[in-house]
């Protein structure tokens, strides 16, 4: 039975939960952070939404127990680095990539992802994209 159904199991609701996935360049970076963030996560989720795979994944630990490969996660999200491999990606429209790429920015203050605004037009812009992919 899961920790649901556990009466006995407690949680410790005060620590953060953030799946390491997820987070963004200026959370690791101890940076201040604002709703730029939940863009990055949106930017992951559609990522994995898209193409099957997540942007970021831990790789092999080099010797067990090192974080090595935790770290060299990390390393990728600070700098945004990221493949979207031709296979994963051939059916899905440029303007998807585009969008996907926008999210994925390591620096939220560049021009790029000022320009994308979430304004209505853009949420149109959105929902012309989901069905495009026949996704809405």
């Amino acid at each position: 039975p899961g920790a649901a159904l556990d009466r006995a199991a407690r949680v410790d609701l005060r620590c953060r939960a953030r799946p390491r996935s997820y987070v963004a360049p200026e959370i690791l970076l101890k940076e201040p952070y604002d709703y730029a963030v939940d863009m990055w996560s949106v930017g992951v989720v559609c990522f994995l939404l898209l193409s099957g795979d997540l942007p970021f994944e831990e790789g092999i630990e080099i010797t067990p127990g090192s974080n090595s490969g935790l770290m060299a996660m990390y390393e990728d999200i600070k700098s945004a680095t990221y493949t979207m491999r031709e296979a994963d990606w051939k059916l899905v429209s440029s303007e998807a990539r585009q969008l996907t790429a926008q999210l994925l920015m390591a620096d939220p203050t560049s021009g790029a992802f000022e320009s994308w605004s979430l304004s209505r037009s853009r949420h149109a812009d959105v929902a012309a994209l989901a069905r495009a992919q026949d996704l809405g």
